[in-house]
């Protein structure tokens, strides 16, 4: 029995090869855009700017109120993307003003008081009578008349100072009874004594 030779097989070896490095390759199929992706036009961008804006600025506001200082202007959202980027930009801007400013918030212990237990005797000359719905308070930490933010917990108010004390050691604050119900609380009784957050106001 004889056999085939093999030299033309082996020849046609290269040729196949090289055919085959000529065959075009077809492209990979375009991954398809999971779901949760960015958007991608203008049109989509609106809303996810918008929620960046608002998220932000409600986290500027924590950190005010947790530091005794002014909180943010209410903000208006724009209706352009590139309008909302600026937007973002700011509130990224202040947020790093209230952190730098608010490094040392001062902190005291503070009373509260109704206008019956001030009596007629004010401790600041010229001060008008005290009344339970004002927003006054009994400190030696500002100059009479002067005003000052309080903050307890989540709320902040602005008060002026009609009254000098109090007279009790540890204690730099009395509260009337109208800032304590502007902070969440409705007697004098329910407050005691909180320590509060408190920054002069220019």
């Amino acid at each position: 029995m004889t056999r085939a030779p093999l030299a033309p097989a082996i020849a046609a070896v290269p040729v196949l090869a090289a055919a085959a490095l000529l065959v075009p390759v077809p492209p990979a199929p375009a991954a398809a855009t999971p779901p949760g992706s960015a958007p991608r036009t203008a049109q989509e961008l609106i809303p996810a700017l918008r929620r960046e804006v608002v998220r932000l600025h409600r986290r500027v506001h924590r950190h005010a109120v947790r530091r005794a200082l002014p909180p943010p202007a209410p903000v208006t959202l724009a209706r352009r993307p590139d309008a909302l980027r600026r937007q973002v930009l700011r509130t990224r801007a202040l947020e790093r003003v209230v952190l730098r400013r608010g490094r040392a918030t001062p902190t005291t212990l503070a009373s509260a008081y109704s206008a019956g237990d001030a009596g007629s005797t004010q401790g600041c000359p010229g001060a008008p009578r005290l009344h339970d719905s004002a927003r006054s308070v009994a400190t030696f930490l500002i100059p009479c008349g002067a005003r000052m933010r309080v903050c307890y917990r989540d709320r902040c108010v602005v008060v002026v100072r009609r009254d000098s004390g109090p007279y009790v050691g540890g204690r730099g604050i009395d509260l009337n009874i109208g800032v304590v119900r502007a902070l969440g609380l409705d007697s004098i009784w329910s407050w005691g004594v909180r320590e509060v957050r408190w920054r002069a106001v220019d």
